[in-house]
């Protein structure tokens, strides 16, 4: 798990920075919506990207991840809607990757997530 969202607030931006994690091609990932960190139930687990290989190769200067399953019309769109839910449960989701093929290379992965709440 990355960071808890408020299910009202519309994601911006996901930006990845990482370092090589995969002396392969293995790796690959899904960013996504859980509703916990401990036993985590995903939401929709691949909403935002979707078996990306951006974390094989080092990256500096971010990989904007937000809108790769995601279609950029729906920037503004509410976190409770990217979750597929129909109307908002409130409280937060959690932004979280998940590795489809892990990678076999150790290294340090950050991020920002922007987003905004009315």
């Amino acid at each position: 798990m990355l960071a808890p969202i408020p299910t009202n607030a519309a994601i911006i931006s996901i930006k990845l920075f990482n370092d090589d994690l995969d002396s392969g091609t293995t790796n690959t990932c899904d960013v996504g919506l859980w509703t916990a960190v401990s036993s985590p139930a995903a939401k929709d687990d691949d909403c935002y990207a979707s078996a990306i290989t951006d974390l094989r190769g080092a990256v500096t200067t971010g990989t904007e991840v937000a809108f790769e399953a995601r279609n950029v019309n729906l920037m503004g769109q509410r976190v409770w809607e990217d979750a597929g839910d129909s109307t908002d449960p409130g409280g937060h989701y959690f932004v979280g990757l998940i590795f489809d093929a892990a990678g076999d290379t150790a290294g340090d992965l950050s991020y920002v997530i922007t987003y905004v709440v009315d």
